[in-house]
Formats: C-alpha cells, structure tokens, sequence
C-alpha cells in the first residue's frame, strides 16, 4: 500500500543530548537556594495538599490546635522529654523522620499519650491534603483508617478512640477542618466489635 507520508520530511528536533543542560541538577540547586519555609510550600504542593501544615510544635501549643486548657493546656500537660522528641520524630511540617516508631518505659510515662497525639498530627496532614487518595497512592473510595488496639477493647475505645474523638470535638481547627479527610477511627481488641479487615491503616497505635 502506497504511504503518501513516504517522501515526508520529518518535522521533529533532534536533541543534542550534549547541549541539554542537566535538569535534575538545575532543579537540585534552585531548590537548595530556597528558604525552609519556601521549600515547605513546594513540597505540600508536590503532595497535592492546598496547606501547608503547621510544625508540631504550633500543632501542641497553638489554642487553634491541641494547646486548649482541655487537651495539652498550651503544650504543659506535655512532658519536655516528649516535646524534645517529637521535634526529632517530625523535623519539618512535611516529612517524618521514621515510619515507625516503639516507645518503652514506665507506666504513666507517656507513651500512649503521645502516640495519640502523634496520631492527630498525621491526621493534620491529610487533611491538608485537597484529595488524600491520591496524595497516599490509593483508589479513591477505598475505606482509610486509623485504629487503636489494646488487650482490653473497652480500654481501646475509651481510651484511644474516645480521646482522639475528643480532640476532635475540643480543638478548633479539628471542628472546621480543611478537607475533612474520609478517616474511620477504629478501636480493636478481644470481643472488638469494630473490625479494621477491608480497611487501609493508615496509622496504627499498638
């Protein structure tokens, strides 16, 4: 079959890959030059967020947040040991620094609190994100979770969901939330009724 295109001369650039100046360089260097603050911004609209969260600790002591008399009463109820940590745990808004984290010690010293709050941070960020399927890789419409599991399951639900369901309720930015994230708050344990198979953890405190 005759191809009319035959005798076509071909319309496209050749790339003279010696003379391509090296992007990923380029781009390396224009983003080191910019300020952390800029460089916060950048990186929240990589992840498709439309706000920048704010750092952990505006997140603890900030009224707007968890600071309420109520919840850390401006960060104090907060134990300095856990304050200095969490500062290591999340160095920027953007990035945590370990995926996951196993705390030890006494009984009352912490732990569990932390974790929670922990949780609600995590919690922040995706809901500045404008669609938190797609800014954590998942099908949209898929059940996304965050469970609490103890021993004792009404230990879980009390003590777990019930507090972060209590932020919830206390903090004000937690009652007018950005984009109001899709997120069932699960408690788990023996004779659990709630059950998190078919559900995708997105943070879980053991």
């Amino acid at each position: 079959m005759d191809n009319k295109f035959i005798e076509h001369k071909d319309p496209t650039t050749p790339i003279d890959l010696g003379n391509v100046p090296d992007l990923t360089t380029d781009i390396g260097n224009l983003y080191n030059s910019l300020s952390d603050e800029e460089k916060n911004v950048v990186m929240a609209k990589f992840l498709g967020m439309n706000h920048v969260p704010v750092d952990i600790l505006t997140f603890l002591f900030d009224d707007y947040f968890l600071g309420g008399e109520q919840i850390t009463n401006h960060g104090k109820g907060v134990f300095k040991y856990w304050v200095e940590k969490l500062q290591e745990i999340f160095p920027s808004p953007i990035f945590n620094r370990y995926c996951y984290l196993s705390f030890s010690g006494s009984v009352g010293s912490g732990k569990s609190f932390i974790s929670k709050i922990i949780g609600m941070y995590n919690y922040h960020k995706l809901d500045c994100c404008t669609n938190v399927y797609k800014s954590v890789g998942l099908a949209g419409g898929t059940k996304l979770a965050m469970a609490f599991f103890h021993a004792n399951f009404e230990t879980s639900k009390k003590d777990g969901i019930g507090f972060w369901k209590f932020i919830l309720d206390q903090s004000p930015y937690f009652r007018s939330q950005y984009n109001n994230p899709p997120i069932r708050l699960i408690p788990s344990g023996p004779q659990s009724t709630g059950s998190v198979l078919g559900s995708q953890l997105i943070y879980t405190v053991n």
